[in-house]
């Protein structure tokens, strides 16, 4: 159906009968814009010009037929002869470098600093000299978990922060808070990022029992250990307290290297005891 049309607007045009309201007729029957008419009529314009045919007239037939003035027709030919692109896309802003542009990203920081433009300004620098972009396309490539720890002593900025890159679409995240005295206070003080959060974790002291269990899975240094031993370690310096198991771990070990036993005593324990704070 459009060989026959433009067949047709082409002897209009010959005949000089060719007016813009057929030509826009024509494209709406056919199921296209005038505006996608810019690019063959500039290239065509284009390729006149080279061939040294082009003249005034056709450019203002063009323009008549685009809609446009006249001057904009030969401002667009400027433009395409600079870059293929400008060819393609008549009128069309250029995405480079140096052009701001209003993505989902901006108008979703508009909406949190209530249109303040300065305050929009300066996130989008302070995320530019984190390296942001970069965080999240790595955060876009497979799901990742984010361990963050100590987190009683993060500030609003911070929270806030951890808050945009887990809503951020793109992303695959999971964000697990860790913290002591005062961590679930301080995480409710943020009510944007505490509603988000899926479940509360309280962890206590491990019981004795835990200990016989968990301890020995937890280092090598305790796998063979006699779980008397182990009691007497969490009765005398852990009681129950991971962290304090960790440091006694690394002590139990140094002692080891420097005997040469085989495995875990009370004597090299008493020993790890004195080196704890």
């Amino acid at each position: 159906m459009r060989g026959p049309a433009v067949r047709r607007l082409l002897a209009l045009r010959r005949e000089g009968k060719l007016t813009t309201g057929q030509v826009r007729s024509a494209a709406d029957v056919l199921g296209v814009s005038v505006r996608a008419l810019r690019g063959p009529a500039v290239r065509r314009l284009l390729a006149l010009r080279r061939e040294g045919k082009l003249t005034t007239g056709q450019v203002r037939s063009a323009a008549d037929v685009l809609g446009v003035r006249e001057r904009a027709v030969w401002r667009w030919l400027a433009a395409a002869e600079r870059g293929e692109a400008a060819a393609r896309a008549p009128g069309e802003r250029a995405a480079y470098p140096g052009r701001f542009t209003v993505t989902d990203e901006v108008r979703a920081l508009l909406g949190l600093w209530k249109g303040n433009v300065a305050a929009v300004h300066r996130e989008l620098i302070a995320r530019a000299a984190r390296g942001e972009g970069e965080l999240k396309t790595a955060l876009a490539e497979r799901p990742r978990t984010f361990l963050v720890d100590e987190a009683q002593w993060l500030n609003g900025e911070a929270f806030e922060y951890f808050r945009y890159l887990w809503d951020e679409p793109s992303t695959q995240l999971a964000i697990i808070f860790v913290g002591g005295a005062g961590c679930h206070t301080v995480l409710r003080r943020e009510p944007m990022l505490s509603s988000r959060i899926f479940i509360w974790q309280q962890f206590t002291r491990l019981t004795p029992t835990e200990v016989l269990e968990v301890i020995p899975l937890f280092h090598p240094v305790w796998a063979d250990a006699d779980p008397d031993d182990i009691t007497f370690a969490d009765q005398h310096a852990a009681h129950g307290n991971f962290r304090a198991w960790a440091q006694l771990t690394a002590h139990t070990r140094t002692a080891l290297a420097r005997t040469g036993r085989p495995r875990v005593d009370q004597e090299l324990l008493r020993w790890a005891f004195s080196r704890l704070a």
